[in-house]
């Protein structure tokens, strides 16, 4: 782990911290406010309103203190107890702050903490003395208190500035139970004077100075609660500055809390829940039970974490974890026999079932529900479980019907947890290895196309210019007889090379879809016809005999007359070249299904080992090579044909070759009158068309043109070179 990483983790982890702590902070601060105000709500808000004033005489703290040693002195005077001094040991000591005095009307009794007379008959005239600004008076009858010369409390005026009534109440009832208990009240006289400023004398000795103390620790407790929650609104606000490095260590617990099973959540919750409303039934308003609510939210916050980052954390279940080991369990078998297995599972839990709905309604109606309703629970999942399968199934048919159609689609994603997923994705691996099969041929077809298109053309420049020189060459009448034999056999290659570029040429047009034909009706049997007279010399140079099976009548199509014209001479010439001497070569026409059907056969002098791949370019039946021929007589056959809309088949049953093309019939009322780039064309018998019994030889193609005669130097050639055979 590298410094950047470690770093990165440090400071999620410290924002994280930051909002921990500064949420922390406020909850005890609330607690605090909360769990006082709950307590008591208006002497609360005295007591800060007192600390904040910085008067200890405000505090529900010297106001108690005051109210109970009143009481205590009263209960002494009036011959009800005599354990005062016992009570507030201390007092005399903290005359500086406090002055009592306080006696009966038989004068037996006397409470004072001080020798001074003057002070004490001060204090019985109702006046404090000097530095004391508090002043509480019992006649016998009404309790007043006094401070800086303001009444703030009087039983008999009913005034109550300060909030004495929660303390001094009894008093102000001459119905209340001290009256009733303390008879002789009437006759006793109380004064206390406090300081204006109280100091701590002895603050383990208890009285006003103990008070003054609690005041002041309360108080400093007080402002470092602001502080502190000041440092809580601090922190919070760090925390959402840096929420993204915050959310960054909340995945990280995420992911901690995310392997635990929902069942152990489950149970951890639960047992949280009851120990919560065990204890606030018992704890209400306590310390205990605001500490447990602040438990309580920070386990739902982590609760609400889990469940943000962990969306499906349901899915992490100890059920779910035992039902994945039994299905890979399960899908270690074949398909046929999972199915089964579930099926027997379902039937022998549902058997189970219906056994103890029996015993159930027998002994305990009431309890019967309980198996019926598993019964039709378990039935209705594994009727789910079905319906899924045969769902999935159906795709899978209807992805393989749409893969043998070739339109394909998008890959199928089942769950994994179905019965098909394997499948599924065996059929998108077979769709996507055929995928890159057909793209990678075709890429290879047109790289193919390319190089040949290319070549061709950068050979027919200066092809060009060695058949123009060999043509002034010819027209020289000093050359010597051997130098004008070269010279016409260098013409002659030269011709031939010219025709291969040209048939290349043509190939790569076919290939491309980029062939300009002039579709127009023919009449095919005279097409042959014309074809084998035109090659009649071949024929005859041969040495073969041909056997021809035409009709009587005309058998009309809608191509292009000067290809076919090319094809079957191309078949023709290479039935010639390849056959065995002295065999027969068949040549037949037939109509059939609305189909023409022309084939040429004959048996050859080699043997066919590369049937397969005859039709493709550059591929002969000779693979020595011992004749003449370039290998696309067959190739320019094949793509001449299929660019008219016709199919071009090779059969080879021993040495039995043959050669089928079957083009459609034409049909008047269907026929398209377009060219193979779009175009309109011209009825045929118009301007620029043959008629039927028309039919048109390419320029230079005559036999005595395409087929060469034998000379001294060479056997007998093809225009475009023997092929199949």
């Amino acid at each position: 782990m590298d410094i950047k990483s470690k770093s990165r983790k440090k400071g999620s982890f410290l924002s994280w911290l930051c909002f921990f702590l500064g949420v922390s902070i406020l909850l005890t601060a609330a607690g605090g406010a909360l769990f006082y105000a709950v307590t008591d709500l208006d002497g609360t808000r005295r007591t800060v309103k007192s600390l904040a004033e910085n008067d200890v005489q405000k505090t529900r703290e010297f106001q108690g203190y005051v109210s109970n040693l009143t009481f205590s002195a009263l209960s002494y005077l009036s011959e009800n107890t005599d354990e005062f001094s016992s009570q507030y040991p201390g007092l005399r000591g903290d005359a500086a702050n406090l002055i009592v005095y306080g006696k009966n009307s038989k004068g037996d009794r006397v409470v004072s903490n001080i020798n001074d007379d003057g002070k004490n008959r001060k204090l019985a005239e109702g006046l404090a003395p000097e530095g004391y600004n508090y002043l509480l008076s019992f006649d016998g009858e009404n309790l007043k208190i006094t401070r800086d010369g303001t009444v703030v409390y009087d039983t008999v005026d009913q005034i109550d500035r300060d909030g004495y009534e929660s303390f001094l109440e009894p008093l102000a009832d001459r119905d209340s139970a001290i009256w009733q208990n303390y008879p002789r009240l009437d006759k006793c006289r109380l004064f206390i004077a406090a300081a204006e400023k109280p100091a701590v004398l002895n603050a383990s000795a208890g009285g006003l100075s103990g008070v003054v103390a609690e005041v002041e620790q309360k108080r400093l407790a007080f402002y470092a609660g602001i502080c502190a929650a000041a440092l809580g609104v601090i922190l919070l606000v760090v925390s959402i500055a840096l929420r993204k490095r915050k959310a960054e260590f909340e995945k990280s617990v995420a992911r901690l809390t995310g392997r635990l099973w929902v069942e152990t959540k489950g149970i951890a919750t639960v047992i949280f829940v009851i120990f919560f409303f065990l204890y606030t039934a018992a704890s209400r308003g306590t310390i205990g039970f605001f500490i447990l609510l602040y438990l309580l939210f920070w386990y739902l916050m982590l609760i609400v974490n889990d469940i943000r980052f962990n969306p499906q954390f349901y899915r992490h279940s100890f059920f779910g974890a035992a039902r994945r080991v039994y299905r890979d369990y399960l899908n270690q078998k074949p398909f046929q026999k999972r199915f089964l297995a579930r099926f027997w599972q379902f039937a022998a839990m549902e058997v189970l079932l219906f056994i103890l709905l029996l015993l159930f309604a027998f002994r305990a109606p009431p309890a019967a529900c309980f198996p019926a309703a598993a019964m039709i629970a378990l039935l209705y999942f594994y009727g789910r479980a079905v319906k899924e399968t045969v769902s999935d199934f159906g795709l899978l048919l209807d992805r393989i019907a749409s893969l043998k159609a070739g339109t394909g689609g998008p890959p199928l994603r089942f769950a994994r947890e179905s019965d098909l997923a394997a499948a599924a994705a065996d059929l998108d691996s077979i769709e996507s290895g055929i995928s890159r099969a057909v793209e990678a041929r075709v890429k290879s077809e047109r790289m193919k196309v390319d190089l040949i298109t290319n070549v061709s053309h950068d050979i027919k420049t200066p092809l060009t210019s060695i058949i123009n020189y060999i043509d002034l060459l010819q027209r020289e009448e000093n050359l010597p007889g051997e130098v004008r034999d070269y010279v016409d056999i260098l013409a002659r290659k030269a011709d031939r090379l010219k025709r291969m570029v040209q048939d290349i040429f043509d190939i790569s047009k076919a290939s491309s879809g980029n062939m300009e034909l002039r579709m127009e009706e023919l009449d095919l049997n005279k097409l042959l016809q014309q074809t084998m007279a035109d090659m009649q010399e071949n024929i005859d140079a041969s040495g073969l005999t041909v056997k021809t099976l035409l009709p009587e009548g005309p058998v009309f199509i809608y191509a292009d007359g000067n290809r076919l014209y090319r094809v079957f001479q191309n078949l023709i010439k290479n039935a010639l070249q390849y056959s065995l001497g002295g065999s027969r070569v068949f040549i037949s026409l037939q109509q059939e299904d609305g189909k023409a059907l022309a084939q040429v056969k004959n048996t050859s002098k080699y043997a066919l080992d590369n049937a397969p791949d005859i039709t493709e370019r550059f591929v002969r039946g000779d693979e020595s090579r011992t004749t003449e021929g370039s290998g696309l007589g067959l190739s320019i056959a094949k793509s001449f044909t299929e660019a008219c809309g016709g199919t071009f088949e090779i059969r080879v049953d021993a040495d039995l070759f043959s050669a089928s093309v079957t083009l459609p019939l034409y049909v008047p009322d269907t026929r398209e009158k377009t060219e193979g780039n779009g175009e309109a064309l011209e009825e045929p018998g118009g301007s620029g068309g043959t008629s039927g019994n028309e039919i048109p030889v390419p320029d230079g193609s005559s036999p005595e043109e395409t087929g060469e005669e034998r000379k001294d130097d060479a056997p007998p050639e093809s225009p475009g070179g023997p092929d199949g055979i």
